[in-house]
């Protein structure tokens, strides 16, 4: 094994128009310590249909982590000044965590080519489950029906810790 491990992922795109907040891509059957340092890379977009937002959130096992919404600080969001389709990428890195280190996490999604240049971070809506990760999900939110929020290319790294 090396310093770097692909813990799983998907090329498959996922896409919603919900309002409310649903998971849309997860990565399961994983067994990675609460010790071990997960990094997660992937693609994002919102479609034309109204001058409305899409964004990404986070789910760990059960418990968000950071809610999908959108016009806020999350995984990832597109524009909602414009009725334009917006494409972008987002990364994001899961510290080391235990009981004493629940919140430490970091993260950005920078909007691409059809928004205006922007990055978003990851903000704490719930610390971390203090467990082994076996679930790592990102959700996602419409502002409108009209508009579809997608993620593709969604991976899973873990970092060696000896």
């Amino acid at each position: 094994s090396g310093a770097v491990t692909r813990a799983g992922g998907t090329t498959t795109e996922a896409t919603t128009t919900s309002t409310t907040a649903v998971d849309l891509i997860t990565i399961a059957s994983l067994s990675i310590a609460s010790t071990t340092p997960i990094f997660c890379v992937g693609v994002a977009r919102k479609s034309t249909g109204a001058a409305a937002d899409a964004g990404l959130g986070l789910k760990l096992n059960a418990t968000v982590v950071s809610e999908a919404a959108t016009g806020a600080f999350n995984v990832w969001h597109g524009n909602n000044t414009a009725n334009a389709a917006v494409q972008g990428s987002f990364y994001f890195l899961i510290p080391p965590h235990d009981a004493t280190y629940v919140r430490n996490g970091w993260g950005v999604g920078a909007r691409g080519a059809n928004a205006s240049a922007g990055f978003s971070d990851l903000r704490a809506t719930n610390d971390y489950p203090n467990a082994t990760t076996t679930d790592v999900i990102i959700r996602a939110i419409s502002d409108n029906g009209s508009v579809t929020g997608a993620c593709d290319e969604f991976h899973v790294y873990t970092y060696a810790v000896s």
